[in-house]
């Protein structure tokens, strides 16, 4: 379940890296205090739909079929 909520997150981090890189946007602080932020938020959000539907699956519902 930990990789689950790190590994959007992770990835969104590094398109943003890499997209800035090819533009050829340079790196400052406030790209590097933004970005380091950006995990955190991520994987916070991911923990709590998580926990959401470990609840709905404990109160009887059922997930949807893909």
């Amino acid at each position: 379940m930990g990789l689950f909520c790190v590994l959007p997150s992770t990835l969104a981090v590094a398109i943003n890296f890499a997209v800035m890189g090819w533009f050829g946007i340079p790196l400052g602080v406030c790209h590097l205090h933004v970005r380091r932020h950006d995990p955190r938020i991520g994987v916070d959000f991911a923990i709590h739909l998580l926990e959401g539907y470990d609840q709905a699956r404990a109160n009887g519902l059922s997930s949807p079929r893909l």
